[in-house]
């Protein structure tokens, strides 16, 4: 959008979170980032008719960093909506002017990666976008050990031409006291259903909703590792907000479906969240699905 002469935005409403703020740090203080990062309300306030909205990673609408944006825009303003993303369409798919939804790529850095390789013409990613990107790819295939195909290590290429520094991502994934103590105390919650096959854990969650997700990913897939376990379910609560991981092995277990209702996701990797719910609301449609 920048080489393209447009005055660009990216909506956060949470900078604290730690997975923004580690991702960050370095390209908030790039002069190119001044004033980039915006939240909701200031969106809101930006948005016209002719903005153009692109949302990455998420098809589902209430999942987005902005439910009211989007709804702002294509319901009120008649804005263009474009989702990325590389999740399963379901029934909370939101409606858009276009969509590139490629659940065979391994994350949405992967697809944005393509994108900006055949479509940049008279700039180059930074280091630090570079960086940012390749952790995101690293992430979702878990240091391209899972779901990695030729697009995947295409895109990496393309970010290593970019000069993505390898060492400064594995920094991004170093845990802390808190994080470590968390995935302990929502693992003892272990219990095994479905005559063993599924690994289900449910416990408290963080103050800090960013080291939460990071917390609940992690468990699920050590899970995975359990000998019998085709698939694993992670759920934590906190403060009447509740994050969920699904993972599973071998291709036998539909995570997509087992968050059908309360999130997204692809066939071996799924995610819920909801606010509006009992713990014990969220379980019970989990585990009717």
């Amino acid at each position: 959008a920048r080489e393209m002469g447009k005055p660009t935005n990216i909506v956060i409403n949470d900078p604290s979170d730690v997975n923004f703020a580690t991702l960050t740090e370095s390209l908030t203080s790039a002069p190119e980032y001044d004033g980039m990062f915006i939240d909701e309300q200031e969106a809101l306030t930006k948005a016209r008719t002719e903005s153009l909205l692109i949302v990455v990673d998420v098809n589902n609408h209430r999942n987005m960093e902005s439910t009211h944006l989007y709804k702002t825009l294509r319901e009120t303003l008649g804005g263009k909506i474009i989702i990325l993303d590389h999740h399963e369409k379901n029934e909370n798919t939101a409606e858009c002017d276009y969509d590139y939804i490629d659940i065979t790529s391994s994350s949405a850095c992967e697809i944005v990666s393509g994108i900006l390789d055949v479509g940049l013409r008279r700039s180059k990613l930074s280091s630090d976008e570079a960086t940012a990107m390749l952790a995101g790819i690293m992430l979702d295939t878990k240091n391209f050990t899972q779901y990695a195909s030729r697009k995947t290590y295409a895109a990496a290429e393309y970010l290593s031409l970019c000069s993505a520094k390898v060492d400064r991502v594995r920094k991004f994934f170093e845990a802390d006291y808190e994080t470590f103590d968390a995935q302990y105390r929502i693992g003892a919650g272990l219990q095994m259903v479905q005559d063993g096959r599924i690994a289900v854990c449910m416990g408290k969650g963080l103050e800090d909703e960013g080291k939460t997700k990071i917390v609940i990913g992690r468990v699920a897939d050590q899970l995975l590792s359990m000998n019998g376990a085709l698939a694993s379910i992670v759920i934590a609560e906190w403060n009447g907000r509740i994050n969920a991981s699904a993972r599973s092995n071998n291709n036998l277990v539909d995570c997509a479906q087992l968050m059908r209702g309360v999130g997204g996701g692809n066939f071996n990797n799924a995610g819920g969240m909801a606010d509006d719910m009992t713990l014990k609301q969220f379980r019970k449609i989990v585990d009717d699905n």
